[in-house]
């Protein structure tokens, strides 16, 4: 039973009356069930993820939460969410003690660099990411999502470094092993406007549009295989940094939309992934395959004209918040 004024700290899975207590905390301050709730709780991930919760209690009630998502398979990185303080006990600084704690001992264990989203309805007014300042987290330009990095090195210096090390990479099906492993390739800024079309809302490059996602940036891919009807996949290097993503998504009677894009460092992994979507598509009995592909993204087209891709319509638009994209379907239909 919980405790009055208890500081806690526990691994996933977790007992069903802390689950349920959480799951209200939440629902009251970040405004949903998050997904933690189904997934995470159960200990689906405990072979790919390290899942730990600090909590405040009072009087038998949990009144402050954060949880610390660490990937297991390659490089210490961690990803920060849940954060979360009771409307009656805020300005306590609740927040402060229990993220202050999951850093430093995500640093007593090695960890090289921590992520947050702030894109939250408590993050609005700006104290939640004052708060998150103070602790040693930076912005990441073109992004709503914060970095630690345990060195004290900037996030744009962190970025380099980290895709520095040139080495080949293996496809593969992508998984809860990636979930805190993606975000570093996607907080990145390529030269390609759209990255990719697949996930809702698109993936696009943070130098031209602002990427507000970060811990549900996986459950974007994830979404799209949701009931049979899509895959994705990643290209991951030797020591576990993922530097590419695709994805395959089918649409009916027309065909399969696929796309992908790489770190700039490993553009020689970008047709091992695409014709890994191809080669899915052709299991689900699909023969078209086709690209939405901005047109202001040449290096692309022509990638996509290399594989046996053509121009088959005309040019269409996306939109991204204030800026639309002009942009056309390459497929590769005999």
């Amino acid at each position: 039973m919980i405790g009055r004024g208890q500081t806690l700290r526990i691994e996933i899975p977790v007992a069903e009356e802390i689950r349920n207590d959480l799951v209200k905390l939440w629902d009251t301050t970040l405004g949903r069930v998050t997904e933690i709730s189904n997934r995470g709780f159960l200990g689906r991930e405990l072979t790919d993820n390290r899942n730990v919760l600090y909590l405040e209690t009072h009087i038998r009630k949990i009144i402050g939460s954060c949880m610390l998502t660490t990937n297991l398979s390659g490089p210490k990185l961690g990803a920060f969410g849940h954060v979360a303080t009771d409307p009656e006990f805020r300005r306590a600084g609740i927040a402060t003690a229990l993220c202050h704690q999951a850093v430093e001992e995500f640093r007593d264990h090695g960890g090289i660099a921590v992520l947050l989203g702030t894109h939250s309805p408590e993050s609005g007014d700006g104290a939640a990411a004052r708060i998150y300042y103070r602790l040693g987290w930076r912005f990441l330009a073109g992004t709503n999502v914060m970095i630690n990095v345990s060195d004290r090195t900037s996030p744009e210096e962190f970025l380099v470094n980290y895709f520095a090390k040139v080495s080949t990479s293996t496809v593969c099906e992508g998984s809860a092993a990636d979930r805190v492993l993606m975000t570093p390739l996607i907080v990145t800024p390529h030269d390609w406007h759209i990255l990719d079309t697949n996930p809702p809302g698109n993936i696009h490059s943070t130098r031209y549009i602002k990427q507000n996602s970060c811990n549900g940036l996986y459950r974007q891919y994830e979404e799209i295989r949701e009931g049979g009807k899509g895959n994705w996949f990643t290209a991951r290097t030797a020591d576990g940094r993922v530097v590419g993503l695709a994805s395959a998504k089918l649409t009916g009677s027309y065909g399969c939309s696929i796309d992908g894009f790489v770190h700039n460092r490993h553009m020689d992994s970008w047709q091992d992934l695409i014709l890994e979507t191809i080669n899915w598509a052709d299991t689900q009995g699909v023969k078209n395959c086709f690209a939405t592909v901005c047109v202001e993204d040449e290096e692309k087209v022509l990638a996509f004209e290399q594989l046996g891709f053509r121009k088959r319509r005309t040019t269409s638009t996306l939109q991204f918040g204030e800026r639309i994209l002009e942009t056309v379907c390459m497929d590769n239909e005999a």
